[in-house]
């Protein structure tokens, strides 16, 4: 009887603390979580939300993911340099952010006509284009980058698309979130499809273009100034 009482114990502190972790996601995670394996669901809620398992299988947040995708503003200047200055110390090449030495205290201010200028097209040499930033519970994630045309500069060179994650909060799931809310920008600005262009040899972006329904169109030989002369994987997703 005694160890049956223990067994009782012991199960109903392993339910609640699985109770507990499925119910600290948002409720589209709860529904992403559900259609994994009940083995796997499992281990994921009650292993304290291992991170690592439910990026993998769901491609969503660890934790209580929050994440939104807002239209730059200055309340989140600070984040902004901080992952810029991530992504410079890291010489990460496939996004280059604004160098973190022009950002101050009225850069932002600085620059909002010139952001505007863009969102009408009124920028010679660029295209339309519209930059959201990724924020978690108040924390500075990322950056989005959708371009509404299909000028030359698109279609050979950035493409439709363009996001990136700071180092610090790579690997948790959050690449596949903001390309995903991203898309649903996409569609509210009444486009079909979006082209995205990623260097042959940034297998991160590639998984994730791939899982979110990119449609390979084919590969092509490019330059720019960060990366030099790379080979350019295109690829559409139809939205």
């Amino acid at each position: 009887m005694a160890e049956l009482g223990l067994r009782r114990t012991t199960g109903n502190r392993v339910y609640q603390e699985w109770y507990r972790g499925f119910e600290s996601l948002s409720l589209r995670h709860q529904r992403n979580l559900s259609c994994l394996p009940g083995q796997k669901r499992f281990l994921c809620c009650f292993m304290g939300l291992n991170m690592v398992l439910l990026s993998q299988q769901t491609g969503i947040c660890w934790g209580k993911c929050m994440l939104e995708l807002i239209k730059r503003c200055p309340e989140y200047l600070a984040g902004y340099k901080e992952y810029c200055r991530e992504l410079f110390d890291n010489h990460v090449t496939y996004f280059r952010p604004t160098d973190p030495k022009f950002i101050d205290d009225d850069w932002f201010f600085r620059t909002k006509l010139w952001y505007d200028r863009k969102e009408q097209g009124l920028i010679e040499g660029q295209p339309v284009s519209f930059h959201y930033w990724a924020i978690d519970n108040g924390k500075f994630i990322g950056e989005f980058q959708i371009r509404t045309d299909f000028p030359e500069k698109v279609m050979l060179d950035i493409g439709s698309i363009g996001y990136a994650v700071r180092v610090s909060e790579q690997g948790k799931g959050y690449g596949k979130e903001i390309l995903r809310l991203g898309l649903d920008i996409a569609r509210q600005h009444g486009m079909e499809k979006v082209l995205l262009t990623i260097n042959d040899e940034n297998k991160a972006s590639i998984h994730i273009c791939e899982l979110m329904g990119g449609i390979w169109k084919d590969t092509i030989d490019a330059y720019n100034d960060a990366e030099g002369r790379h080979l350019l994987r295109r690829y559409w997703i139809t939205l």
